[in-house]
């Protein structure tokens, strides 16, 4: 289904219609990993101490400002390493495509 839509792009762009290729690869990894992105920063919300959460709703925080003000503020830093796992994963999986189709 997606190698028609790609073949069509690219007549449309006046490249030559493979429809198969990196480009293509690249679109189905990149869909894959979502999930896993998805799961790890459920993960990370999980993570932090309750008696923080409920502190700031205590004093009347929504649900967005406690995301953004106190699991953001403690986990910055993670929440980066996992963005660069999850893309350092599509592009090896991607890669071990690339080379396999050669």
């Amino acid at each position: 289904m997606l190698v028609p839509l790609i073949r069509t792009l690219e007549i449309k762009l006046q490249i030559l219609p493979y429809g198969v290729g990196v480009f293509t690869a690249s679109i189905v990894l990149a869909v894959m990993i979502i999930p896993y992105g998805a799961s790890l920063g459920i993960t990370l919300i999980r993570m932090v101490p309750s008696p923080l959460k409920e502190g700031a709703y205590a004093l009347g925080a929504t649900r967005w400002e406690v995301i953004r003000s106190v699991i953001h503020a403690l986990y910055t830093f993670r929440i980066i390493c996992r963005c660069i796992v999850v893309i350092r994963q599509g592009f090896g999986r991607n890669h071990g495509r690339y080379h396999a189709d050669r």
